[in-house]
């Protein structure tokens, strides 16, 4: 099974923090997904100037991926349309999206497609 990681970026410390935990929480009240720290990094995404702090989760799905794909979805987009600012990078294997705001039908697909399509079993 792939590894599933949930970034929660912002230019503000402080703010990325806040917003994580609260993402945590939200993940933490979803039966079938398991939700644990990683760490903290700072990261400059190419072609842009100075860093973008993240927080990260490691999440498991306790009935594996693709399973769990849509309850994680559904949990992101929840939690994104309640923060409204927030945006998140979610990782599996060597694919990623990002999403911010209240996400738009086609964003909801491209996450789908990115949570359903690891490319490390």
């Amino acid at each position: 099974m792939a590894s599933l990681r949930v970034e929660v970026i912002d230019d503000d410390a402080l703010r990325a923090e806040r917003l994580t935990r609260a993402l945590k929480r939200e993940l933490d009240n979803v039966d079938g997904i398991s939700v644990d720290y990683a760490d903290l990094t700072s990261t400059a995404p190419s072609g842009s100037k100075g860093s973008v702090l993240s927080e990260v989760l490691d999440v498991v799905a306790t009935w594996g991926w693709p399973l769990g794909a849509p309850l994680l979805a559904e949990a992101v987009k929840a939690w994104l349309h309640k923060e409204g600012r927030a945006r998140v990078r979610l990782t599996v294997g060597t694919n990623s999206v990002e999403i911010d705001g209240d996400p738009t039908p086609a964003q909801e697909r491209l996450m789908l497609a990115v949570l359903n399509g690891p490319d490390e079993q």
